[in-house]
């Protein structure tokens, strides 16, 4: 029975450590004019580590535009059918709103206080803009230091920020520029990742299907 208690107290061991340990996560994003790349590496304590790394988006040789792909479907037929509006439809769309309302703020809920527990240890992002007219430079460093600001202001106000962020936009009136250069290192323990991704699925699976009374009169 000694080799049974020893190997419940080693699984235990191992578990405690694995909960304990910390994801580090390094989120990086380059562009400049037609060279992109995005890159995420992922490591866990010293010598593990994971990195994926794409290209995102490809830029027209023959002009200053942006290439994406784009896929539209278009239907050949046309369906009409009267629909009866009664009470209780109304209630049954209200019934749907309402659980959807309870899906969606309890999973808000669970994904803020996870995110109480990342921490960002690094977070610069530095851009140079220009449209080769100073009237649109303006405006869109302007709404680049929106977007910016947005963004900060949403990280530190749901995660930790253990530095101040570096960030910049330099305009450039006479010419054309896109550039921008994004850092960003996160941490957090495994161990609430594992809770917050159980707390999910629980809430998923307490809660009806969304949309259950649509797709009750749909099958009747």
């Amino acid at each position: 029975m000694n080799w049974i208690m020893w190997t419940i107290v080693i699984i235990l061991i191992l578990f405690f450590l694995v909960f304990v340990t910390k994801l580090h996560i390094s989120i990086s994003y380059f562009h400049n004019k037609d060279d992109d790349e995005f890159k995420i590496t992922v490591r866990v304590w010293k010598f593990i580590s994971y990195t994926f790394k794409a290209p995102l988006i490809k830029i027209d040789e023959d002009s200053a535009s942006i290439v994406v792909k784009e896929e539209q479907k278009i239907a050949t037929t046309k369906q009409k059918k009267d629909v009866k509006i009664t009470p209780q439809k109304i209630l049954d769309v209200i019934s749907d709103l309402k659980n959807f309302l309870q899906h969606v703020i309890g999973f808000h809920q669970i994904v803020k206080r996870f995110m109480r527990h990342i921490s960002i240890h690094k977070f610069e992002w530095r851009s140079q803009l220009g449209l080769g007219d100073a009237a649109q430079t303006g405006m869109i460093v302007g709404m680049g230091w929106s977007l910016k600001g947005a963004i900060v202001g949403i990280l530190s106000h749901y995660m930790r920020l253990k530095q101040n962020p570096k960030v910049s936009i330099d305009p450039t009136y006479n010419q054309q520029a896109s550039y921008t250069n994004m850092t960003c290192m996160i941490s957090f323990r495994i161990g609430h990742a594992i809770v917050a991704t159980i707390m999910i699925v629980r809430h998923w699976r307490r809660r009806p299907p969304l949309f259950q009374s649509a797709e009750k009169n749909a099958n009747v």
